[in-house]
């Protein structure tokens, strides 16, 4: 039977953002009947929309000058005519190219989380939650990883912003309680989740905590194998990040921490979700953020509260 419909998404270059996005993908590729999906994102998220059910194209946006990256998207979607066009990126190229159903630009969505802001603009209520697909080589590769490993519980202690950054001392005072055999999770495996230039830190923690106790998965393992991972997973713990996104939709409870970002629009979005926030306000903390953009700004969120929290998730 010959494609019906065609759908062209453009999301964002950034982890966390695109994993926001993947609630409306699925909706589309749910309810749209012979639905061929050519994706457009970064560099950095192209791997997780690689499962994607219809999947014809996939474009990795490289930026370039005077938007030029743009350009070279339309000149490999302008002959197509498109049934379905969501450009979340509310770039011009939509404008300009040819589409017979549904076109949905994104030009902001007002207050509330992002996942609802996302849904207003297709006008779903309530927003589909975000969530995405793997293979069964994902599946396997998550697998072989956690074999024999017991319980395991993530964490992602790096992000991309120093100041949101929860200190490395924190993170190793709270997987020693969650490990030790008076914790939640008395003789688990910690599974420790961050990019390849973030190995340092991961691997600070580990040896905080027990390096016979943890695995690292630091920009070598597949973002949809770590996905597999976290839906394997009895708990995740991290800062403001793509990863705690990645968490959230994969339905593991996820705590996520937070300081100088709005948790009201990038809270962890989820039934079994919760965030651990600083004591001071997130407009101060902003504000010593911008001031010493290198330091973190979330010493004073005590383990013991982030321990209260995952104790109430479970």
């Amino acid at each position: 039977m010959s494609t019906k419909n065609n759908l062209l998404f453009i999301t964002s270059s950034c982890l966390g953002d695109a994993v926001l996005t993947s609630g409306l993908l699925k909706h589309l590729v749910d309810n749209v009947p012979q639905l061929s999906v050519t994706l457009a994102c970064g560099a950095v998220p192209a791997p997780l929309f690689v499962a994607t059910p219809g999947l014809k194209n996939l474009h990795v946006i490289h930026k370039r000058t005077y938007g030029r990256h743009w350009a070279a998207l339309w000149k490999k979607t302008c002959l197509e005519k498109w049934t379905h066009i969501v450009d979340l990126r509310g770039t011009g190229v939509s404008l300009f190219l040819r589409c017979g159903k549904n076109r949905w630009i994104w030009r902001g969505g007002g207050d509330g989380h992002q996942v609802e802001r996302l849904g207003r603009l297709m006008q779903l209520s309530p927003p589909p939650d975000p969530q995405l697909w793997t293979q069964p080589f994902h599946e396997e590769e998550a697998e072989k990883m956690l074999a024999d490993r017991g319980e395991i519980i993530v964490f992602a202690p790096a992000s991309n912003w120093p100041p949101k950054t929860w200190p490395v001392d924190s993170w190793k005072t709270l997987g020693e309680k969650l490990l030790s055999p008076q914790g939640l999770f008395p003789g688990a495996t910690l599974l420790l989740m961050g990019a390849r230039h973030e190995r340092s830190i991961l691997e600070a923690v580990a040896h905080g905590v027990g390096e016979k106790k943890c695995i690292l998965g630091a920009g070598d393992v597949h973002l949809l194998t770590l996905y597999a991972c976290l839906k394997r997973a009895r708990v995740f713990v991290g800062n403001d990040s793509g990863l705690m996104h990645l968490a959230a939709a994969s339905g593991v409870p996820t705590v996520g921490l937070f300081g100088p970002t709005p948790s009201r629009q990038y809270r962890p979005w989820g039934k079994r979700t919760a965030v651990a926030h600083c004591p001071e306000a997130q407009v101060l903390l902003k504000e010593r953020a911008f001031r010493n953009p290198q330091e973190s700004v979330m010493g004073k969120l005590m383990p013991e509260v982030v321990l209260e929290k995952i104790a109430g998730l479970l």
